[in-house]
């Protein structure tokens, strides 16, 4: 199993994992390693740096003015910068946050199960996560569109995952690219080394994969606002290099190199939930909270505080609810059950279901469906004045 895990990124910035004395950026092999010692995992996520930021002190600067600084801090790292773009609320912030700004972006690249899907209706009337091939169409196309107006010079790539994944050259050792997130799509969708890529690597001494994650992670305890990091939502870039030593996977938010960011988006978050309208929303924030439709109401309420240029009627299917057989990849166990990318999934799942303990996973009803969350401390944003 250590051919995969050699290809995958090294990068401290991403999270990285501590089990006794062993150091691993990949939560699979975290937990395994767990199991055959019965020493716990500690997951660290710029500690460090977030340890020593001054979170209680809402930066002057404007949101927006503070996307831009981050965006000009990417542009000038690298030399070609490749943006994941999905046609959600993180990752149309992030594209807008180049172009709003003038600030010039290489590439943007979409990621579409389109064979898979095509016999399937589209639609924008069903927000079930089963229908999430259909935000393509509603949510990334009009992007894509006025991208082209914006930024003619962009490069826009349409990738469709579902062709390598139905014609798979890959084994059972998927699982550790897949990280917390165990659907069949995950094996592909986020592949660094795909062919419409080959070029900006060969020509590139330094190329960014961006991702627009995440929203920030906000909660009620000891009487105060405090934001945290989950490294389920960390763990959402495959961040599979191969043999390039070139590539430097990027989160657009949760970055160690610029924390004013995301201060101030906690501040601005804070100071809604403390107006006193929103009295009865704090609900939302209790610690503990891990219910899923909580989750949910409390995301949809942020984009519209932290997000001030997306467009809130931008059609976007409900979260699923599974990391394992997840709802979004519907169409691959509709249509593809009898097929060797089938049996691959499947050996995967079955692989870490037998060599993992049962305490790292979450049940669905009694079945096993994704790995328990491994949280970053708090940072104190400001006490709770009634």
């Amino acid at each position: 199993m250590s051919d995969i895990l050699n290809q995958l990124e090294k990068n401290d910035s991403l999270g990285f994992y501590i089990v006794g004395d062993y150091k691993t950026h990949n939560k699979i092999d975290a937990l395994i390693m767990s199991t055959k010692t019965g020493v716990r995992p500690i997951w660290y996520f710029n500690d460090e740096v977030f340890g020593k930021t001054i979170w209680d002190v809402e930066p002057e600067l404007s949101l927006r003015d503070l996307y831009a600084v981050r965006a000009n801090q990417l542009r000038n790292k690298y030399d070609y910068i490749i943006l994941n773009l999905s046609g959600g609320s993180d990752s149309a912030t992030t594209l807008y946050s180049f172009v709003n700004n003038g600030i010039f972006i290489d590439e943007v690249i979409v990621r579409h199960p389109g064979k898979g899907t095509s016999n399937l209706m589209v639609t924008d009337s069903v927000y079930q996560a089963t229908n999430a091939y259909s935000e393509w169409e509603f949510a990334a196309i009009p992007i894509l569109n006025w991208l082209k107006n914006a930024s003619p010079n962009t490069k826009i790539t349409i990738h469709d995952y579902s062709e390598s994944l139905l014609t798979p050259a890959y084994d059972i050792d998927w699982v550790y690219a897949g990280r917390d997130y165990l659907h069949p799509g995950i094996i592909t969708r986020y592949d660094y080394a795909v062919p419409e890529l080959m070029t900006a690597y060969e020509k590139n001494a330094k190329v960014c994969q961006l991702f627009g994650i995440d929203k920030p992670r906000i909660a009620i305890r000891d009487g105060a606002f405090y934001l945290y990091f989950l490294d389920i939502q960390a763990n959402t870039a495959v961040s599979q290099i191969k043999e390039f030593d070139n590539i430097t996977t990027e989160y657009f938010f949760w970055s160690p190199d610029f924390p004013e960011m995301i201060v101030k988006q906690a501040h601005l978050i804070s100071n809604w939930f403390s107006l006193p309208v929103n009295n009865q929303l704090k609900t939302l924030l209790r610690w503990p909270n891990h219910d899923i439709s909580q989750r949910t109401t409390y995301e949809m309420i942020v984009k519209s505080i932290i997000y001030p240029d997306y467009d809130f009627t931008t059609f976007q299917t409900a979260k699923p609810s599974s990391a394992f057989e997840t709802e979004i990849d519907s169409w691959f166990f509709k249509n593809f059950q009898n097929t060797k990318a089938f049996d691959i999934w499947k050996e995967g799942i079955n692989f870490v279901k037998t060599n993992i303990n049962d305490v790292w996973f979450n049940h669905k009803y009694t079945e096993k469906d994704g790995f328990v969350g491994f949280i970053s401390p708090f940072y104190k944003i400001k006490e709770i004045r009634d």
